[in-house]
């Protein structure tokens, strides 16, 4: 369970926190998907801080925070979602899940930023496994991905693309796969019958 919210205190366990700490430092780009007290504290450690918000109340709030302490290396985008999305109240269901659908201009945002890599990724937003996967395209071998409430079974489909490093309570630190690295999916269409 993530602890109370303090000022400028991303909303993870302590060790969550440090631990990202002792990895990104002011020569770091980090994109986040999911703002929020985060990101103001990302600002103080990495380099330049990218994130994006679907709910426009954080936004609005973590935009204000970032013009009251006059915080110049973030970039903030809202990106509302394409449609109303849904909240499972008796466990979740892939049949239904259309969080792709969804939150499609949501997970596609990152091509609007002028990075065309990160060093590393926070995933604590909506539609986190198709977020790792959007993230590879922009991972480097060295890129960290950390993946907030990897409890939840569903996104496991992220090893398939990443190993996992280490797993602090919460978060997974991922790391690409060496054959995903600038990966995009291609499909084929084969006929029924």
């Amino acid at each position: 369970m993530a602890p109370p919210t303090k000022p400028g205190y991303p909303l993870m366990n302590e060790s969550e926190v440090d631990y990202i700490r002792n990895l990104v430092s002011k020569e770091n780009t980090l994109f986040e998907w999911g703002s929020g007290n985060s990101t103001i504290f990302f600002s103080e450690i990495a380099k330049s801080v990218s994130s994006v918000e679907h709910n426009y109340y954080w936004f609005n709030r973590v935009n204000e925070e970032i013009k009251e302490r006059q915080i110049n290396n973030v970039s903030l985008a809202w990106v509302r979602p394409n449609m109303p999305y849904r909240h499972f109240t008796n466990g979740h269901s892939l049949l239904m899940d259309m969080r792709g659908v969804e939150f499609s201009s949501y997970i596609n945002a990152i091509n609007y930023f002028p990075e065309r890599s990160y060093d590393f990724f926070v995933l604590d937003g909506r539609a986190r496994p198709q977020c790792a996967e959007m993230a590879l395209s922009f991972c480097h071998e060295n890129t960290v991905v950390f993946m907030q409430e990897f409890y939840r079974a569903r996104y496991s489909i992220a090893l398939e693309w990443y190993d996992m490093e280490d797993r602090i309570e919460n978060m997974a630190v991922l790391k690409p796969k060496q054959k995903y690295l600038n990966w995009r999916p291609k499909m084929e269409m084969y006929p029924d019958g």
